[in-house]
C-alpha cells in the first residue's frame, strides 16, 4: 500500500470532521435563559419472555429551570418479537404532546368563555 492513499484519507476524513463542525447545530428553546435546565429521561426495557414477546417505553422532559418551567415533553413505547435468537422485530411509536404552557393557556381561555369573562 502507497503513502499516498493512506494520506488521502486521513485529509478527507479531517476536512469531513472539520467542515461537519461548521454545519452542525445542537437543539436549542426558544427563550434563551442563563440558568441551568434539567433533562428527565426515564426508559423501561422489558425483555423477551419464553413466548418471544417484549416491550420498550421511556418518557422524557426538558426544563429551562431545574424542573421548572417546562418546554418539551415526549412519550415513546413498543412492543418487540424476537423473531430468532440474532433477530428482533419492534413496532414503536411516539407521541409529542402540545407543550404544557399552551394547554393550560387553552383550558383557561376556555374556562373563561364558559364563565362568561368575568
Amino acid at each position: 500500500m502507497s503513502a499516498f492513499p493512506r494520506f488521502f484519507r486521513l485529509l478527507l476524513a479531517a476536512t469531513l470532521c472539520g467542515a461537519g463542525s461548521f454545519l452542525a447545530h445542537g437543539q436549542t428553546n426558544s427563550v434563551p435563559d442563563p440558568r441551568w435546565g434539567s433533562w428527565l429521561i426515564g426508559t423501561v426495557v422489558l425483555p423477551a419472555g419464553p413466548k418471544h414477546w417484549g416491550g420498550y417505553a421511556e418518557v422524557q422532559a426538558r426544563s429551562n429551570g431545574l424542573f421548572r418551567q417546562y418546554f418539551y415533553h415526549e412519550l415513546k413505547a413498543g412492543i418487540s418479537h424476537e423473531v430468532a435468537k440474532n433477530f428482533t422485530f419492534m413496532v414503536a411509536g411516539a407521541a409529542t404532546p402540545p407543550p404544557i404552557t399552551a394547554t393550560w393557556a387553552k383550558a383557561r381561555s376556555t374556562w373563561k368563555s364558559a364563565s362568561g369573562s368575568r
